[in-house]
């Protein structure tokens, strides 16, 4: 909890709109900084995912195999119902063209399903804090992020 309100608290929405200059600074404006500061994140949690991956016992993997895949489709297919209904239901001024709520519905949809079922931010934590356990519920965390990873 404590990285996430240091992640808003450092980010655009709050130190940005204080001190720009600040923020500015410490993330760069630029777009090959942002691009290297993605990068060399997502090379982290590949470290991470294959450090677990490595202290992996598939036997454990055999018997979570179905919970492991229902809890990362329903991270899928969830927030995409949300995302359809909101479609459904958003006003049409807030619409970009409201003959076509359909394609609206479907991309709010697909949106949510993709930015939620990939937040990558907590993935490295719930691997990392989770996987130390051996507790059936860090198993199923762990599996289920490693099958949404491949879907």
């Amino acid at each position: 909890m404590g990285q996430l309100i240091a992640g808003v608290a450092l980010g655009p929405s709050v130190l940005g709109a204080i001190w720009p200059r600040a923020q500015h600074t410490i993330f760069g404006g630029n777009s090959e900084q942002q691009a290297m500061l993605e990068a060399v994140s997502d090379l982290g949690i590949l470290m991470l995912l294959l450090l677990t991956g490595m202290e992996t016992d598939l036997k454990l993997v055999r018997k979570a195999r179905r919970a492991a895949v229902s809890v990362s489709a329903a991270g899928i297919i969830v927030p995409f119902v949300f995302g359809v209904t909101l479609g459904q239901f958003l006003p049409e001024s807030m619409q970009p063209q409201p003959e076509q709520r359909l394609v609206t519905s479907l991309f709010l949809g697909t949106a949510l399903s993709v930015q939620l079922g990939s937040f990558k931010p907590l993935r490295p934590n719930i691997v990392f804090a989770e996987a130390s356990t051996n507790h059936r519920t860090a198993d199923l965390a762990v599996h289920s992020i490693r099958c949404h990873h491949f879907s």
